[in-house]
C-alpha cells in the first residue's frame, strides 16, 4: 500500500485517467483495490486517524488519558481563587477555602519553619538573660530559667513587691468559702522599679511586658488549700500553687508558694486567690503572731522583657 513512512497517502503508479481514453480495468482495479485496503487499515495520526485498532492503544498514539473517578470528580468541582482541593472518600474530591497565608504556612518544611512563619521563634539565651525578647515569641521553660537566674536565680531583688499587711495583732481574715475560690487582699505595694504596677481593690495592673511572678500565701487550719495567679481581665488562670494540706484538728498554719510566667502585648489585672476545703472565720487566711507587722500574702514579680 502506497503510504509513505510518514503515513502520506499516494496513489498507485500508473493510475491516472486521461480525457476521452477507454479507462483500463487492471488499472482501475489497482486503484480501487488500494484504496479499499487504506481504508480497511489503522488511519495514521497525520491523517486524522489514531493509528490504532483498539482504545488502548488508540490514547497511547495521542497521548490520552483514560476516563478515570477520581479525574471525573476533580474536573467536577469549580474552579476559583484561595480553594485547596482534598478527598472525602475514594475518588471523592471537595474543596475548601485557603489563604495565602495558609499556603504559606503548610509550605514550611519543619516545625522551625513554622514558628518562623507564625513569628513564634524561641526567645535566644542572651535576649533571655538580657530581658531583650519580645512578647511575641515563645519562651521555653529553658529560656525562664535562665532569664530568672540572671535575675539573681528569683532570689534577688524583684521589680515589684506587693504585700498584705495588717497591724500587729490582727488576724488574716476568714476562709469563708469552702471549696470556692476567693480573692486575697492585696493592699501595700513595697517596690516598684520601673513604676509597671498599680494596687486597687486587692487586684494589681501590670503594664505590657513579660513578667515572672512567684507568691506566698498564709493559711490556718485549712484541710486541703490551694492559692492561684488569676488573670482577671482575660478571665483566665495563670499559675497555680502547689498542693497543700493544713489539718483544721492539728492548728496548722502554712503557706501555698506559686510561679508562673505570662507576657501580655496590653496592661492587664490580676489577683491572688485562693480555696480551702475547712471554712475558718477570722483566722483561715492567718493568725496573727502580735509581733510585729503581720503580713498574709507577698507577691514578688520581675520583669523579663
Amino acid at each position: 500500500m502506497p503510504r509513505d513512512g510518514s503515513g502520506v497517502y499516494t496513489k498507485p503508479a500508473n493510475t491516472t485517467a486521461s480525457p476521452n481514453t477507454t479507462i483500463e480495468s487492471t488499472k482501475f482495479n489497482t486503484l480501487m483495490d488500494d484504496i479499499a485496503a487504506d481504508l480497511n487499515t489503522d488511519r495514521p495520526v497525520v491523517a486524522g486517524g489514531t493509528g490504532a485498532s483498539s482504545a488502548g492503544d488508540a490514547r497511547a498514539n495521542l497521548g490520552a488519558q483514560a476516563q478515570d473517578a477520581t479525574l471525573d470528580s476533580l474536573a467536577a468541582l469549580g474552579t476559583a481563587a484561595d480553594r485547596l482541593a482534598y478527598t472525602t472518600g475514594v475518588d471523592t474530591w471537595a474543596e475548601a477555602p485557603i489563604s495565602a497565608f495558609g499556603r504559606s504556612l503548610i509550605d514550611d518544611a519543619a516545625a522551625s519553619n513554622a514558628r518562623a512563619t507564625l513569628g513564634l521563634e524561641t526567645i535566644g539565651q542572651a535576649e533571655a538573660e538580657a530581658g531583650t525578647g519580645t512578647t511575641e515569641r515563645a519562651w521555653t521553660a529553658q529560656r525562664v530559667k535562665q532569664a530568672v537566674e540572671a535575675l539573681g536565680g528569683g532570689g534577688g531583688a524583684p521589680d515589684i513587691i506587693l504585700e498584705d499587711q495588717r497591724t500587729s495583732g490582727t488576724h488574716g481574715g476568714t476562709a469563708s468559702v469552702a471549696g470556692s475560690w476567693e480573692t486575697r487582699e492585696v493592699n501595700t505595694e513595697l517596690r516598684d522599679v520601673n513604676n509597671d504596677c498599680t494596687v486597687a481593690s486587692n487586684q494589681f495592673t501590670l503594664s505590657t511586658g513579660t513578667y515572672y511572678i512567684e507568691w506566698e500565701a498564709t493559711h490556718y487550719n485549712t484541710d486541703s488549700t490551694r492559692s492561684k495567679l488569676y488573670n482577671i481581665s482575660d478571665a483566665s488562670d495563670v499559675a497555680f500553687s502547689n498542693t497543700a494540706f493544713f489539718r483544721s484538728s492539728s492548728d496548722v498554719q502554712g503557706l501555698t508558694l506559686g510561679a508562673g510566667v505570662l507576657a501580655i502585648a496590653s496592661s492587664k489585672v490580676f489577683e491572688i486567690r485562693s480555696r480551702v476545703a475547712n471554712t475558718i472565720s477570722s483566722i483561715g487566711r492567718g493568725r496573727a503572731s502580735a509581733m510585729a507587722t503581720e503580713i498574709y500574702l507577698r507577691v514578688k514579680i520581675w520583669r523579663l522583657s
